[in-house]
């Protein structure tokens, strides 16, 4: 289970208490390893855990074409069903200054 946001912000990864989650994250980084349908959903659930921040939300400096590009980081968190997704995922999310990992 995620730990809600703290002060605003996601929490990463090692936080999450169950165990599931840090599997699926190990996993994703080994590239020998192949993602089960339920260590997919964990993934796509904390991408969209981080994105959803209510942080990135109220950031004062953001532009409207910003808020547009996490808007649809968001849609893509929530569109994830493979690794390579994940991957084009990260890349966005690194051009937005966003990295949960």
């Amino acid at each position: 289970m995620l730990i809600p946001y703290n002060e605003g912000g996601p929490q990463y990864w090692m936080h999450e208490t169950s165990g599931r989650l840090e599997s699926a994250v190990k996993a994703y980084f080994d590239p020998r390893a192949k993602l089960s349908q339920k260590q997919l959903e964990y993934l796509k659930a904390y991408i969209v855990h981080w994105a959803d921040a209510p942080c990135y939300k109220a950031n004062p400096f953001a532009e409207i074409e910003d808020m547009a590009a996490l808007h649809a980081l968001i849609d893509a968190g929530r569109a994830i069903s493979s690794r390579e997704d994940i991957d084009n995922w990260i890349d966005q999310a690194l051009e937005l200054g966003i990295d949960p990992f």
